[in-house]
């Protein structure tokens, strides 16, 4: 097994938004604690992790410009952070390239993921892009998929995720109000084949259902008896709070609960082994700790490093295959920020 805990240390280090907190010191310290040990067993049982479970998930466009917008030079800062997560054995990383902006995504411009296609050679990180589905245009999708595959080196995507969180399309605007299951089965397939196999590699590209709430797992079984053959991966998102629409954050204290952890673990435990029990990993690749762009003096804290990485020992737990950090380039839940001068 890899000692992808080494990560689990880096994110200490970064934190899910909480490493780079410009908050002022405490004015005294308090003594340290005397020194733990602890003990592990090589022989005892352990779960096997794999190698590339840590990933980031990016906004289109932010991404570029955190990676450096071509034919600008890689942003040394950002390249070096991903070698010191991949340090010790771990790796490669996973890169998702999604959220809500991946259903405002128009035409492919030329050179859009050349960004991404340097990070490769540099890092050798693995890719999931997002593809606009909300747009409810196959067309588009499909000239996506096409200039995005012809630019990616070969092997560095895994998988192609359709459009972002659709159990949402009914209150967005994206699809009528009476938009469910059937209706979103009835469009994958249709997208299906438009894409397959003329676009993309068959018979499995698709990352897949994104959506945004636990609650909507219910209904992986359905979806899976009808697309699981064309899944490369379940995707799955989950917030444990949200500030969206003016809603009250937590605190450091709550987000540290076991409560907290116990708002995901029920539903994963559930329904990941539905997912694996046909062949196909489940990713939860779009994680934070409050959505809506993070909580400041939560999200941008040590509290939520330390529930990262808590809740990446439950996932990694519980079977599943990797766990996506969102970042955006600015917001309280940013892993990392960069600033330019000169």
């Amino acid at each position: 097994m890899k000692r992808w805990w080494i990560a689990c240390l880096c994110i200490l280090a970064l934190g899910c938004g909480g490493g780079m907190s410009t908050s002022a010191p405490p004015a005294a310290q308090k003594p340290l604690p005397p020194n733990a040990t602890a003990t592990v067993d090589p022989a005892g049982d352990a779960i096997p992790v794999s190698p590339s479970f840590l990933g980031l998930s990016h906004e289109w466009g932010e991404a570029q410009d955190m990676m450096g917008q071509a034919p600008a030079p890689l942003n040394p800062a950002y390249v070096q952070l991903l070698r010191n997560l991949d340090a010790y054995g771990n790796g490669p990383l996973v890169l998702r390239i999604g959220g809500n902006s991946t259903d405002r995504t128009g035409e492919p411009t030329p050179g859009v993921v050349d960004p991404f296609a340097a990070v490769r050679g540099a890092t050798g990180a693995e890719f999931i892009l997002g593809l606009n589905f909300g747009a409810d245009d196959p067309q588009l999708t499909a000239d996506q998929a096409a200039a995005y595959r012809a630019a990616m080196p070969a092997g560095s995507v895994i998988a192609w995720e359709l459009g972002n969180e659709p159990d949402l399309y009914r209150v967005n605007g994206d699809r009528p109000a009476n938009y469910y299951l059937p209706a979103y089965i009835q469009d994958f397939d249709t997208w299906k084949a438009k894409l397959v196999p003329s676009v993309l590699p068959g018979p499995n590209p698709f990352a897949a259902p994104s959506w945004a709430g636990l609650s909507h797992l219910v209904s992986l079984q359905a979806f899976l008896d009808a697309e699981a053959p064309s899944l490369a991966m379940v995707t799955q998102h989950h917030y444990p709070y949200s500030v969206c629409g003016g809603k009250t954050p937590p605190t450091p204290e709550m987000l540290l609960s076991e409560a907290t952890i116990q708002l995901a673990v029920p539903s994963l435990a559930t329904y990941v082994p539905e997912a694996t029990a046909v062949g196909v990993p489940f990713r939860l690749d779009e994680v934070n700790s409050v959505s809506c762009l993070g909580a400041y003096g939560v999200s941008d804290t040590f509290a939520s490093a330390l529930w990262c990485t808590d809740f990446m020992c439950e996932c990694a737990r519980l079977g599943l295959s990797g766990i996506n950090i969102h970042s955006h380039s600015s917001g309280a839940y940013s892993v990392f920020t960069f600033a330019t001068s000169g």
